[in-house]
């Protein structure tokens, strides 16, 4: 991934449509940018997570989304639940090249993995999502 340009944009940075307009415009191909956005925390949800994913590809024009995270676990289990489930399905779906978290606890990690097992019971195996980033306070 040495020569992918990464561009960082979250909701609450409030930076995804330029980036999208800068990405558009730059001429290097889609192929060599590396996007990452996050759902936000304020509310997380099934159907926030996938209106905002819906969004985020509005706002910003792209086709898909490369890193998607979760950018804090707040809200409680069943709306991390939710929202992991919603960037399962957009992942499947080619939203979203990888899924990701951010700040999360031991405590959340442990849950997450409890919801991913749920997801391939319910789904089949392999379907409850892999965390392909995390991105960790210490």
């Amino acid at each position: 991934m040495a020569d992918v340009s990464k561009v960082d944009s979250a909701i609450a940075y409030r930076n995804e449509a330029p980036c999208g307009s800068a990405i558009l415009k730059s001429g290097i191909p889609r192929k060599d940018i590396f996007f990452t956005s996050k759902i936000p925390t304020r509310s997380l949800s099934y159907d926030n997570a996938k209106n905002h994913i819906a969004n985020t590809l509005k706002e910003t024009g792209l086709d898909y989304i490369d890193l998607m995270l979760v950018h804090a676990p707040y809200g409680g289990a069943e709306g991390r639940k939710g929202t992991w489930k919603a960037l399962v399905e957009a992942h499947e779906e080619g939203k979203i090249r990888s899924l990701g978290i951010s700040n999360y606890g031991v405590i959340h990690l442990d849950e997450l993995e409890t919801h991913i097992k749920e997801l391939e019971e319910e789904r089949g195996k392999g379907k409850g999502g892999v965390i392909s980033v995390g991105q960790y306070e210490l």
